[in-house]
Parts: C-alpha cells; structure tokens; sequence
C-alpha cells in the first residue's frame, strides 16, 4: 500500500521501536519513530515526489486544504524550530500498528533485540511505505515504518551521557581509533548499503552538491545488488 521509501543515514529520534504506546489517551498503541532528514539529502526529492503522489492518488486535484502532512520543516514550523537540532533538516514523522513491530537489525543486517542500540540521534537507514487516509474529520498523509538499520553512533539528542562519560573508559580497552569521535563505534564488517550510509553522511559535512550525493547512493545500491547476486550464484554452484 502506498509509495516504499528508503532513507539513508538519517538522524532517529523519538524511538519507540520495541515497544508501542498511545500517543494520548484512547489511541491505538504505535510502534514509531522521527526521522530528521537533512534538506540536502539526496533522497529528499524522492520523499516529496511520493508524498505529492499520495496526495493525487487518494484526492486528484481536490486535495483538502486540511489535510495534514508527515514531514515538517524544522527551520519553520513552530512545533520544531525551538529545537537547534531540527534546524537545517526536514522531520519525518513515522508509525506502524502494534500487530506490525517493525523489522530492527544492525549494520550486518542482524537482527537487533537490545533496546539501547536505536536511541535518538544515532544514524540509521529508514524503509517506510507513504499512503494517504481519509477517516471523516482526519485526512491526510502519513508514512508507515517498515524497518530501521543501525549505521553509525552520534551526538545523542536527549543529552543522556554514555557510560563512558560517566564513569571512564574500563581499564585494558582499547584507545579511541585515529580521528575518531568520542562514542564511534569499532569498524567492524558492513554491508555495502550501510557503508553507504556513512559515507554519504560524511558527504554531507562537506558541503558535496546533491546531484554527487545522489550518485554515490545509486553506485553504493548497485555494488549492494551485484553482491547479493554473486552470493546467490556461489550457493547455485555449491548445491
């Protein structure tokens, strides 16, 4: 139903991954998250043209001048400006139903159970599905969360100090790695999707220009496709 997107190496925040809750009394309880896209994001184009179908799919040229949006300009609307963290990004708001948990995995595209790992404002690979809905008074569009990758730790939104800032660095680990950031995890082996991800955020403090962006995603998703069917051609041999 509706348009799949996928996003990559977007900001999460307000994660309710594992567990859904009612956003006020007497809602249905959501599993859901925000999803802070910088507006220099390749993909961004990609987002709108799928809301903007949405909208003429359920409505045609009658599109209701109440209907409400899912994605919000975090340098102008009032509900998001306040926050220094919006500012320079588009938020996308994101929910699915409680019988339908969204699919959690890591950078090896395991699957993730701990809770701790998606906290607001690491980087992480986005699927949603955008539709429209029309319930009477409520109209509007929204986006369906499918899955959320973890690629890479940040700046955590909420404040909250790590354990290491707290209490120190355990005696016997390991220094930081050269030019690392104070909470970067190891490297470690990734699929070719989330190193995508990382690169094209390093990209963006940059400054590169949108169309370079968007042509190292397509490269980073064609080197993951031709993976995929290398691994499906060694298993045809081996059997």
């Amino acid at each position: 139903m509706g348009t799949r997107v996928t996003l990559q190496g977007v900001r999460l925040s307000f994660p309710h991954l594992f567990q859904a809750r009612a956003v006020q009394a007497g809602d249905d309880p959501k599993f859901g998250a925000a999803f802070l896209i910088p507006k220099n994001h390749p993909m961004l184009p990609t987002l709108q043209a799928a809301i903007k179908q949405e909208k003429a799919n359920k409505w045609g040229a009658n599109i209701p001048a109440t209907a409400s949006s899912t994605l919000y300009d975090g340098d102008t609307d009032p509900k998001y400006n306040t926050v220094a963290d919006n500012h320079g990004c588009m938020i996308l708001n994101t929910s699915s139903a409680q019988d339908q948990p969204p699919v959690l995995v890591d950078v090896n595209l395991q699957k993730v159970i701990n809770p701790a790992t998606f906290y607001a404002g690491c980087y992480v690979n986005a699927d949603i599905g955008v539709y429209g809905y029309d319930k009477g008074v409520s109209k509007g569009i929204a986006a369906g969360l499918n899955g959320v990758q973890f690629v890479q730790d940040g700046e955590r939104l909420d404040s909250r100090p790590s354990a290491e800032d707290m209490f120190g660095a355990p005696a016997g680990a390991p220094p930081p790695i050269a030019g690392g950031v104070v909470g970067q995890p190891v490297q470690q082996p990734v699929n070719q999707m989330a190193q995508g991800a990382i690169l094209t955020h390093n990209l963006y403090l940059r400054k590169v220009p949108p169309t370079l962006l968007l042509l190292e995603v397509n490269l980073r998703k064609l080197q993951w496709h031709l993976l995929k069917l290398e691994r499906r051609l060694l298993a045809t041999q081996v059997s």
